[in-house]
């Protein structure tokens, strides 16, 4: 080593195992860049984003360490950095998704990019977003989850549950108001099967190596600023929350106008606020009014409105009428549960892709693509008019798949 003014110099550090690939641009304008690490034979690529490089980039190392980069000394780093550098300016010659939801004439999910198309591009979420991402996961086959509808047969409120599921995404052909609907009622009548059954739609949270109790919902005991995260890595899909009644009352109002207001709070801190439109189904022992009335506090009208409570079904087997053959409603509780572990997340990409090939076959006239999507769309609901046991309404009495 070379002594210069009673300092060390260190020895050039070689990086040839890393190169630097092609710059693409996000949604906000943040600029990315593809970086290939070189291990042996094998290679591995990664899409770095070049704010993640400020206030010394040590997220951007790790990174690229996780992946076999070895820049372990600061000079490495700094090495790192200087060739970055002496890329000067690039113009991007890609897109990047980085969040769920509508992205031009494509549709974002945490495995995937969706278009008509059948097109492809990167994307990139934050890495503190890993795990509000894992419910989108998928498994098994779109024949098997058919059987939901099947059993859905007769079985009100597991009918509107699966028609909440799957309301997301129209919001791209028509100005859907944002709404939420809770199950309420007494506990171990399947209220929380049915919550689970619909989210199977999108996907399924692992736990343990196993599937999540609650397939791909979450609970209702989130932070505000928790929730904000889970209601936008959801975007214009949906969301299942279970056990409203163990919300304290303030926050369960303040989490209700969070979901129907469609954005979190602004912070200096964040260059944008956390932004969605998630349906949303809960389930809890207590209605929205119960929960404000034992606890003392106001009722609150507003709140109702946008968290609308349904019952359980005055005749019937706890949250069913239909119990399709088994003997309780716990059984019939273990059949759907059998069907939505292994199948899962399917039938929500068959529904977006249909709906996004319909749009593109009539990018002109609007009205008359969404009029042609009614009767091609992947999963339809049908109503048959018949008087409701339990209130002498007439009501939903089947599920009927078009896949």
């Amino acid at each position: 080593m070379k002594k210069i003014a009673g300092k060390t110099s260190q020895p050039p550090t070689s990086l040839g195992n890393i190169s630097f690939g092609k710059v693409g641009v996000g949604p906000d304008g943040e600029r990315f860049i593809w970086i290939t690490i070189k291990l042996g034979e094998k290679r591995r690529k990664t899409l770095l984003r070049y704010d993640d490089l400020v206030s010394g980039g040590k997220a951007a190392i790790a990174k690229l360490n996780r992946l076999g980069a070895h820049l372990i000394t600061q000079a490495a780093g700094n090495e790192f950095f200087r060739r970055l550098q002496d890329l000067g300016p690039q113009n991007p010659s890609f897109k990047v998704a980085t969040r769920v939801g509508p992205f031009g004439n494509n549709f974002v999910l945490p495995d995937q990019v969706i278009n008509a198309a059948k097109k492809t591009f990167p994307t990139s979420f934050d890495d503190n977003l890993r795990d509000y991402l894992a419910w989108g996961r998928t498994g098994g086959a779109l024949e098997g989850w058919k059987e939901l509808a099947e059993l859905a047969e007769g079985n009100s409120r597991l009918i509107l549950a699966l028609g909440l599921g799957f309301v997301g995404p129209l919001r791209q052909i028509s100005p859907v108001e944002p709404f939420a609907v809770q199950l309420t009622g007494l506990g171990g009548t399947g209220k929380t099967i049915i919550g689970a059954c619909a989210s199977s739609i999108w996907g399924q949270r692992p736990l343990g190596g196993k599937p999540h109790p609650l397939c791909g919902g979450d609970a209702w005991n989130n932070k505000l600023n928790n929730l904000e995260r889970v209601l936008a890595t959801r975007d214009h899909t949906f969301l299942f929350l279970n056990e409203g009644h163990h919300v304290k009352p303030d926050d369960l109002v303040a989490a209700i106008f969070l979901i129907c207001e469609g954005q979190g709070k602004g912070r200096y801190t964040e260059i944008r606020r956390w932004e969605w439109f998630v349906p949303v189904f809960s389930t809890s022992n207590q209605s929205v009014a119960e929960t404000l009335q034992n606890a003392g506090e106001p009722l609150e009208r507003a709140a109702f409105d946008r968290l609308i409570d349904m019952p359980l079904p005055k005749a019937g087997f706890g949250a069913f009428e239909n119990l399709h053959g088994s003997a309780t409603v716990g059984d019939f509780s273990q059949r759907i549960k059998a069907i939505y572990d292994a199948n899962f997340g399917l039938v929500g990409r068959a529904y977006v892709l249909k709906i996004l090939e319909a749009l593109a076959d009539d990018k002109k006239d609007w009205r008359t693509g969404l009029k042609r999507s009614a009767h091609t769309l992947s999963v339809s609901i049908r109503c048959r008019p018949q008087l409701c046991r339990c209130c002498g309404s007439e009501r939903l009495s089947s599920v009927e798949s078009s896949l």
